[in-house]
């Protein structure tokens, strides 16, 4: 462990979860005060691309903080309702045992089903699938510990429109590991899809 890790601090979680809050609605007023767009509905055979950014953290742990990470995505839609969505996101958790201070980073690939209720402006969505979480550990543990962990994964947004290819995509996501703590983790992201 590093002297900057053990003297780091962990995020105050109220304060970056009310940053983040303030932050989607933000953007969510500011999609909704433009003009009314002409966008098409998603159709069979689309493909989308989204980048994200999110806050993340570990649920029901306390020895996890909360911190910013990125995303990408890519959709097929099968149907107009329907899609498969792969997605590539990194996590970083500062995290605290006993008196000595680390991080746990995931990197990690899922593969989700998708179903939306599109109509007007806003639609909103559910998700869910597997995934592949590969997780390094730098804790004051028994040393650092790397492993590879499946889990499985579900949540839902909502898109705004904000034009004829892009939408504003906000997601909650939580993530269920295999393996050791933290084993629950929840995402927040917003993020820009592309409708090719």
């Amino acid at each position: 462990m590093t002297h900057s890790d053990q003297n780091s601090t962990l995020p105050a979680g109220p304060a970056l979860r009310c940053g983040w809050v303030r932050l989607l609605l933000g953007c969510a007023a500011l999609a909704w005060s433009g003009q009314p767009c002409a966008a098409a509905s998603p159709r069979t055979g689309d493909i989308a691309f989204t980048a994200a950014v999110g806050a993340h953290g570990a649920l029901g742990d306390d020895d996890f903080g909360e911190q910013a990470g990125p995303s990408a995505a890519l959709d097929f839609h099968w149907t107009a309702r329907n899609s498969l969505r792969g997605t590539l996101g990194l996590l970083q958790l500062p995290a605290q045992e006993g008196s000595q201070r680390g991080s746990i980073t995931t990197l990690y690939a899922t593969v989700n089903v998708s179903h939306n209720w599109f109509g007007g402006r806003l639609f909103p969505f559910v998700t869910g699938g597997l995934g592949l979480y590969g997780v390094e550990e730098n804790v004051a543990r028994d040393g650092d510990r790397d492993h590879l962990a499946l889990g499985i994964n579900g949540g839902g947004g909502v898109e705004v429109r904000l034009g004829d290819a892009w939408t504003l995509r906000l997601e909650g996501l939580v993530h269920v590991l295999t393996g050791e703590d933290p084993s629950r983790l929840a995402t927040a992201s917003l993020g820009l899809k592309y409708y090719f």
